[in-house]
């Protein structure tokens, strides 16, 4: 049996209060940088049953709250950032392989006071990828896949008295992806799903003339896809691909 699981990869949480006092977070992985968050579960089971799973709960973490000031959460890649969660089963009759993701990256401002605005941006010209996959392999036997990826991006930005901005800039190379492969003897499933909102964002402003907005500018490549592969030498074979809600 393998089996991995990291809470909270990256998190940053920033709280102000007093009159006019501004909380702020900021992660910058710069250009030539490199960032991973993993999870990576093998098991190998030469004569038997191998099972493994790996669980990210939330790979980057971003939160800030001000009482009576502006909030701000920013995320800046110009390197490489990668957040995976990888399982491989190998059995000699039976495998089983579960990759999966609760939230890529979560990011959530909340300022009040009057005018006071909040605003959660994420500028990535670098290469990002927010990934589950798992891959089963049985000798004789049943070979099960599952990757599941549930929010991949969210930002969330609330002006309780002010102005709330969203923003998601890409000028590199952004993936979001599911990918489980089974291969089996006698029987093989696989399953990829990209569940809940993968690029989720919302902006919420309160109080007479406050705006608020949202925006996705994508001069890049931006991938969301969910791939399922299944293969049985002597048997049944069922590969199942979905996604729920894209952007």
């Amino acid at each position: 049996y393998g089996y991995a699981y990291n809470d909270y990869g990256i998190e940053q949480y920033a709280t102000a209060s007093g009159e006019g006092n501004a909380a702020s977070v900021a992660l910058d992985n710069g250009s030539g940088a490199s960032l991973t968050i993993s999870a990576n579960a093998v098991a190998n089971a030469s004569k038997g049953y191998a099972s493994a799973t790996a669980t990210i709960y939330e790979g980057i973490s971003q939160g800030a709250y001000a009482s009576t000031g502006a909030a701000s959460v920013s995320l800046t890649n110009n390197g490489t950032m990668a957040i995976t969660a990888s399982a491989a089963a190998n059995g000699g009759t039976d495998a089983y392989a579960d990759a999966s993701f609760e939230y890529g990256i979560y990011q959530d401002a909340s300022a009040s006071g009057e005018g006071n605005a909040a605003s959660a941006t994420i500028d990535n010209s670098g290469t990002l990828t927010i990934a589950a996959k798992a891959v089963a392999t049985a000798g004789t036997g049943s070979a099960e896949a599952y990757a599941t990826a549930d929010d991949g991006l969210s930002q969330y930005a609330t002006g309780n008295s002010g102005a709330a901005s969203v923003a998601l800039t890409n000028e590199g190379t952004l993936a979001i992806t599911a990918n489980a492969t089974a291969n089996g003897g006698t029987r093989a499933y696989a399953d990829a799903s990209l569940e809940d909102d993968i690029v989720n964002q919302g902006a919420y402003a309160y109080g007479t003339g406050n705006p608020a907005s949202v925006s996705l500018n994508n001069s890049g490549t931006l991938t969301l896809a969910a791939n399922a592969v299944a293969n049985a030498a002597a048997g049944e074979a069922t590969a199942y691909a979905s996604a729920y809600s894209g952007i």
